[in-house]
């Protein structure tokens, strides 16, 4: 019977498999290239021997990847092709044997000086988006739980592959309860607490991504607000960004984790869906984003006030064109009496532009990544604009301005050289909104 508890290179096992060399080895036992000498071509043993099994959830979790691999059919994942049990005295030996795929993974090729550029990691995110498509839409889905930079090859042509499905989650203990299996730094926080879900792996995707990246690990980051404060290391441009920021959400409810939507940002063919703050029951402050990664902050104020404006406008204008026409009437009036009326005139036209500007106007505030902008418009013609280059404002504000009977409001002032942006007064947003709104400017800004 042939030794194998030392598997050595010419080592013959089950009269097929002979080996090549040691590939890798883990938690989970090791992993060895070998020849299948009834095909010629390399393949892949991964050994788990009895002996070494301390927790019975190891063994559950091999069997579990041997049943999951044998359902899945995709060319970026490794073929299963065998499985078998060996007995050789008192120990067991339990190989699974999946295709071989020839090239390294992303740990070892950042770690022996590898950097890629945009366009490499545009190609990887988007493969692996794909293949993580197809292994959630299958039924059960499958939920890979461990994937990291060690488990993902890139292949001399470029391809792709996701391996190492060791870890895949229990499909009938997806909500929750379910081990702790994965790598530090890679786990958004639901897995932590045994809470699986499809976000989960996007979170992990994100996180290899942003390695791959920076070559730093998710765990060597500060974080902000529990995000990993990733920008300032890298030089991409914002749609990637913004993708990976939606898909590193620490709350799995707000996560980008729609595939093909992650797919159409990055192809230009969507933008990030709107994301709302909520006060006091209405929506208020609207941040949008498009493929490139500008953010527009739009304001949603109430039209009430408006309609009364209306009827106030015109009984007013009707005074004011009624007592003209009488007063004709009875002949030219007295040009004093014409100059007279004039701030009425004004006072009537100002109610209707107000109006106009009330249903019709737009203000909303433009960050490109580079600088904020300021635009006030109307049927879609801008008649004010500011701008201030990030790098050049000096604060962001929420203070007080008192009215002219005593009345107390609170305006957003962004000051920068020479100038600066207030919003507040025009929009009637309250304190609690305008934090908001400069705690979000200042996270962008910074």
């Amino acid at each position: 019977m042939t030794q194998i508890n030392r598997w050595d290179t010419g080592t013959l096992v089950k009269n097929q498999y002979t080996i090549e060399s040691l590939l890798g080895k883990g938690g989970m036992g090791k992993t060895y290239l070998a020849t299948d000498n009834s095909s010629g071509k390399k393949v892949a043993l991964k050994l788990l021997t009895f002996s070494d099994i301390d927790d019975w959830k190891i063994l559950e979790l091999f069997e579990r990847e041997i049943k999951t691999l044998g359902a899945m059919d995709h060319p970026l994942i490794p073929d299963y092709l065998d499985n078998f049990r060996i007995e050789e005295g008192k120990d067991i030996y339990y190989v699974l044997v999946q295709e071989y795929i020839e090239g390294k993974n992303l740990l070892d090729l950042i770690s022996g000086g590898k950097r890629f550029t945009e366009d490499e990691v545009m190609m990887i995110l988007r493969s692996l988006l794909k293949t993580i498509s197809y292994i959630h839409s299958l039924h059960p889905p499958i939920i890979h739980r461990d994937i990291n930079p060690k488990n993902i090859i890139l292949a001399p042509d470029n391809k792709v592959y996701l391996i190492d499905f060791g870890a895949v989650a229990d499909p009938g203990k997806l909500a929750g309860g379910s081990t702790v299996v994965g790598t530090l730094g890679y786990m958004p926080q639901e897995q932590l607490y045994g809470k699986i879900k499809p976000a989960s792996d996007m979170y992990a995707l994100g996180a290899t991504i942003v390695f791959i990246l920076t070559g730093k690990e998710p765990s060597e980051f500060e974080l902000k607000n529990m995000r990993l404060d990733y920008h300032p290391e890298v030089a991409v441009s914002r749609k990637l960004t913004s993708v990976l920021d939606k898909m590193l959400d620490p709350d799995y409810n707000k996560r980008l984790t729609d595939t093909k939507a992650a797919l159409d940002i990055l192809d230009g063919k969507a933008s990030l869906p709107a994301t709302t703050r909520d006060f006091a029951g209405t929506e208020r402050v609207i941040v949008r984003q498009d493929p490139e990664g500008n953010k527009t902050v739009s304001f949603k104020t109430s039209k009430v006030m408006y309609f009364f404006l209306i009827v106030f406008a015109i009984a007013w204008n009707s005074f004011i064109f009624g007592f003209m026409g009488n007063a004709n009437e009875f002949g030219d009036m007295p040009i004093f009496i014409n100059l007279f009326m004039l701030p009425f005139f004004a006072a009537g036209i100002g109610m209707i532009g107000m109006i106009f500007y009330g249903f019709f106007g737009k203000i909303g505030l433009v960050l490109t990544g580079e600088e904020l902008m300021y635009k006030n418009s109307i049927f879609g013609v801008i008649f004010k604009r500011k701008s201030i280059p990030y790098n050049e404002i000096r604060d962001i504000k929420v203070t007080e301005e008192r009215g002219s009977k005593g009345s107390i409001s609170h305006v957003l002032t962004v000051f920068g050289p020479g100038t600066s942006i207030k919003i507040g007064k025009l929009q009637n947003l309250d304190k609690g909104e305008l934090e908001y709104l400069r705690d979000m400017l200042k996270a962008e800004v910074s």
